[in-house]
């Protein structure tokens, strides 16, 4: 049988795909992808001159948004397809070229009417942030929870801490599935108390299971079972700032995240209200790489509109350092 190249690439794929219509300013393509549960399989073979593999990249959306797009479906399918060809290229033999677009099962009437429910809650719980962190935690530590979440909001990340963002009149075991599934990162706040909770294993067992970015706080308790062989950070989870930064600088390095962690990061300094974290938010950019002349430019215009961000003195340094070219005059 012949291997897929393509396997455990999925998601890389289809963030990519989303930050470049991004980039483009084609938000509707945007939605599609980044609500979607991806797959590629191998869909033909050719046997001739030595043999090719064809494989699709099957999009499955929820419900309410494939009837939105159902009449256009070919032009979606085509348009990302297109985009799916220019991204993935140089693969030999083995060609992902076709892209299908499809609905979510549903079992019955009931399960789609939680669907539409759930996705309401989705947009409460979330707050339409680009970055979602679901914060797993035992109850005795929610209040360095709490404190680590509002960190990470400065950011325009959101982090849900089920004791703190879970209404009341919610019912919280349906609140918690609906954040588990839609997280983008699973961040386990592994202090001595952690295993002593009822949930926190079966949150960690969620997040492996759905083979979502995983990052574990030592702080009393050893990484254990598979959560072991996940990113890790030995610090105490009081230490919220310093934590937070660490974070983000992990995610900055995360194949699939960091190019919407980056993008969030240039929004939240071109629109941030505090000289401290205008330089903390320079700090965690000049981490994640070098900078095109484009993302060079939105500095030195962030720095022009908004005072926090010309007065930071990292921005300065940096601005001094990366100066217009002058015009020669004639």
């Amino acid at each position: 049988m012949h291997d897929n190249p393509f396997l455990g690439k999925e998601k890389s794929v289809v963030a990519t795909l989303s930050s470049i219509f991004k980039a483009q300013g084609r938000s509707e393509y945007v939605k599609i992808l980044d609500a979607s549960s991806p797959t590629i399989e191998e869909a033909e073979y050719d046997n001739w001159n030595g043999g090719t593999y064809y494989y699709t990249l099957s999009l499955e959306i929820p419900v309410d948004i494939f009837a939105r797009i159902e009449s256009a479906l070919s032009k979606h399918e085509g348009e990302i397809g297109a985009k799916l060809q220019l991204v993935v290229r140089e693969t030999g033999n083995d060609i992902l070229n076709r892209v299908i677009i499809r609905p979510q099962m549903v079992e019955s009437v009931s399960e789609l009417a939680v669907e539409h429910s759930g996705n309401e809650r989705v947009q409460a719980i979330w707050k339409n942030k680009p970055v979602k962190i679901f914060i797993s935690h035992q109850n005795s530590d929610k209040v360095a929870a709490a404190k680590l979440s509002a960190f990470l909001s400065k950011f325009n990340m959101a982090a849900f801490v089920a004791h703190e963002a879970i209404e009341p009149t919610i019912p919280w075991q349906s609140e918690i599935k609906i954040a588990l599934n839609t997280m983008d990162v699973f961040l386990a706040l592994l202090t001595s108390n952690f295993r002593n909770s009822k949930w926190t294993d079966q949150e960690v067992g969620f997040a492996v299971a759905k083979k979502a970015v995983i990052i574990h706080v030592r702080d009393g308790q050893d990484p254990y079972g598979f959560i072991g062989e996940t990113q890790s950070l030995s610090m105490p989870i009081e230490e919220n700032e310093n934590l937070g930064m660490e974070i983000i600088s992990i995610l900055l390095k995360n194949p699939v995240l960091k190019s919407r962690v980056r993008e969030t990061l240039f929004v939240t300094l071109e629109n941030i209200g505090n000289f401290t974290y205008a330089c903390k938010t320079m700090k965690l950019l000049q981490k994640a790489g070098a900078f095109s002349e484009q993302e060079i430019q939105r500095i030195r215009e962030a720095a022009a509109r908004n005072t926090y961000v010309r007065d930071a003195y990292n921005v300065k340094d940096f601005l001094a350092e990366n100066e217009p070219p002058k015009e020669i005059p004639f």
